[in-house]
């Protein structure tokens, strides 16, 4: 049985198992579930009856003459259809489609001949981790209370209609990744060549090539052009308009729409790290006719609803945050991306950036969250300067004051987008994303984009030239020296080999001496800030507690002017033994003394799933002396900073912090005569089982 099938037969049973005995909600009482109830020539899937009467249509299947399809994406036109069909048909008011990641509700047109639309008939979707009878109960319980709403509540139950439209869209990724996943391992099985090529480019992505986390990246890549597409030709009037195209081949479906990308780049004149993709355009589709169809029909439906939700209607800011939310953090990392939180962004962007014409690079851009914070900080800054400059021509301008680099093309095609997307009324061809390896690019070089662009003479890379800039901001990867790709660890050597053997920072991993790449970013980030500029990053915190992280200090002390050190107590990151600590650094001004400069330290204790004001931290980074009792937090002269002593001990001082600890607790011996040692040697004494002294002797500290 497939998961699918599975799926609609658990659904039944969990519904069933909270309706027995009659389950009521504010009056609207559910008294059965019927499985496979026959409707005209079909099935409705599974129906929940309230009062002896149809309530709820719940379809997990789609029907076609002479075949079922159970893969289904339940926010598909053609999907959704079928259900309000079959609750017409019944009399049901209430409609659901589901799969077993998506669940989505729907109340019916309420007068003759009203069509049906997402805005106003939606009720709430759901991102399911499981199936269970909680979730089960939670989604009768909703629609119940829906039905006896008043429309100002309604409003209130209503999933809101950027999280709508977010879920639409992982939906189809969804669904489109498990038929390209499909699609390939056939093709893989039977095509040598496309399967080395596939496996060449994993190998230099430093990964072990995985069918099923490429087709997911495939799917967004191809969802997004899609997307872009379409804005693009309502502001293009040379572009064509990308309606459903009607195709039985495979080969020459997926052709078509590349005509469509390709016509995209020549008319915008540029684009290309949007629509040109390299291996991502390989996205394979079935080859029988069936499954074919089904994938056509589907892709067909979301071109046509990307008509729908115009992207031009939302507010700027939701538009952002429609990208900035569309791959959540723990597929982020499932597909290799280490999500930065976005109030460390916002931390780190705030302090870095000072000017409304900074200059700023992210080298290790991942889905560009440093680049969006940035982004936004530009802008407030910008309209600070000059409240009545138009939205179009700041937005243009902080296109072209930012750069990215990343080493792999999925995030950079997705930094693209997220940049695209700040203005979609306004869409800007100059993108600065480079994919290429950090550590292979020089500042000040032009850099060949990975993309081609047309000109009269045939096409030609796009080149990118990049400048010293006044920020660098980054979350590097968490990855160890033997992790790293060969090429990367040659080109790491050759460049910074020098400076790696002075501070003693070279791997020697038979010693069990692996420093983090992170301290490879930032000594080749300092050649590319203009002297006075900052570098603000979050890294691993482990070398603060090791022999190697000493010298990672020295090289600190002799080379930047280190402004802030920040521990932090939550792991930030889903990854078992990542801790996490944000390095504030500046470059100093050429015969700069640094002795001079203030270091602050701090550790950040932030409860799990919870985070911090940013705004009271940037103060407390500010005048620390001010916010001693809010923060575990001081301020050293740089001269002053140790160096043979590990950089944990600028933060935790056991003396300081058993100082603080005797003003704000008792001792125990005030409130009680204490017994030291083993607890359950002291239970057997106490009771007279043995025979011994109560005080073992132990010291007193250890007895909190």
């Amino acid at each position: 049985m497939s998961v699918e099938a599975g799926f609609q037969a658990e659904l039944y049973r969990l519904l069933k198992n909270v309706v027995v005995g009659r389950f009521s909600v504010d009056g609207v009482a559910f008294d059965d579930v019927e499985f496979e109830k026959r409707v005209d020539s079909g099935r409705a899937d599974i129906v929940v009856v309230s009062s002896g009467k149809p309530f709820i249509v719940i379809e997990t299947k789609r029907e076609k003459v002479g075949r079922t399809t159970r893969n289904i994406d339940p926010l598909s036109p053609d999907v959704i259809g079928q259900a309000a069909g079959y609750a017409l048909m019944l009399g049901a008011p209430y409609f659901v489609t589901a799969n077993p990641e998506f669940v989505a509700s729907f109340t019916m047109p309420s007068r003759p001949g009203e069509r049906l639309d997402i805005a106003r008939h939606r009720i709430k979707f759901w991102h399911l981790r499981e199936i269970s009878e909680d979730f089960c109960r939670e989604m009768l319980e909703t629609i119940a209370r829906f039905h006896i709403a008043s429309e100002e509540d309604r409003a209130r139950i209503r999933t809101p209609l950027d999280w709508a439209f977010i879920i639409r869209l992982r939906s189809f990724v969804s669904w489109l990744s498990k038929i390209v996943a499909s699609s390939l391992k056939k093709k893989l099985r039977a095509d040598k060549k496309f399967k080395k090529m596939f496996e060449e480019y994993s190998k230099s992505r430093g990964l072990k090539f995985d069918p099923e986390q490429f087709a997911k990246e495939a799917g967004y890549i191809f969802m997004n052009k899609i997307i872009f597409y379409k804005i693009l030709e309502r502001h293009y009037r040379d572009l064509s308009r990308l309606d459903p195209i009607e195709e039985n081949d495979a080969g020459k479906f997926i052709s078509r729409l590349h005509e469509f990308f390709d016509k995209a780049v020549e008319v915008t004149g540029d684009f290309e790290a949007v629509f040109k993709t390299g291996i991502y355009d390989y996205v394979v589709l079935p080859e029988d006719p069936g499954s074919l169809r089904d994938a056509v029909d589907d892709v067909n439906a979301f071109i046509k609803d990307m008509d729908y939700y115009r992207l031009e209607d939302f507010e700027a800011d939701i538009v952002g945050h429609v990208y900035e939310d569309l791959i959540e953090p723990e597929e982020r990392h499932q597909l290799g991306q280490f999500y930065t939180p976005p109030a460390i962004a916002e931390l780190i962007t705030k302090w870095c950036i000072r000017s409304p014409d900074d200059k700023i690079l992210d080298p290790a851009v991942g889905s560009g969250t440093f680049l969006v914070k940035a982004y936004s900080r530009l802008r407030s800054l910008k309209l600070i300067e000059n409240p009545r400059r138009s939205d179009r021509v700041i937005h243009r301008e902080i296109i072209g004051q930012l750069y990215a680099i990343d080493i792999d093309s999925f995030p950079a095609h997705l930094t693209s987008m997220n940049l695209a997307m700040r203005d979609v009324r306004e869409p800007v061809s100059e993108i600065n994303v480079i994919n290429e390896d950090f550590f292979k690019v020089e500042p000040t070089q032009t850099v060949l984009s990975g993309y081609k662009v047309r000109t009269p003479k045939g096409e030609v890379g796009r080149e990118i030239s990049i400048p010293l800039v006044d920020v660098v901001v980054a979350n590097p990867p968490y990855t160890r020296w033997t992790e790293i790709p060969d090429n990367t660890k040659e080109t790491i050597r050759s460049r910074l080999s020098d400076l790696l053997r002075k501070y003693n920072l070279t791997a020697r991993v038979q010693q069990g001496i692996e420093p983090g790449i992170f301290i490879h970013f930032i000594m080749h980030a300092w050649s590319f800030l203009k002297p006075g500029g900052r570098l603000g990053m979050i890294i691993s915190d482990s070398w603060l507690q090791t022999d190697y992280g000493m010298d990672f200090g020295r090289y600190l002390l002799e080379n930047w002017k280190v402004k802030a050190i920040l521990d932090i107590s939550a792991r930030v990151f889903p990854v078992p033994l990542i801790g996490t600590c944000i390095i504030l650094l500046e470059k100093p001004i050429n015969g700069e003394e640094l002795d001079e400069n203030d270091v602050v330290f701090a550790y950040l204790d932030i409860p799990e799933n919870k985070t911090f004001n940013v705004d009271a931290i940037l103060k407390a980074l500010e005048k620390p002396e001010e916010y001693g009792e809010q923060y575990l937090i001081k301020k050293i002269e740089q001269k002053d900073i140790p160096r043979d002593q590990k950089w944990i001990n600028n933060i935790f001082n056991a003396e300081e912090i058993l100082s603080k600890l005797k003003t704000k607790t008792i001792p125990a011996g005030q409130l009680f005569e204490a017994s030291y040692g083993n607890a359950t040697y002291l239970y057997l004494a106490s009771k007279r089982k043995i025979h011994g002294p109560r005080n073992l002797g132990a010291n007193s500290f250890f007895y909190l």
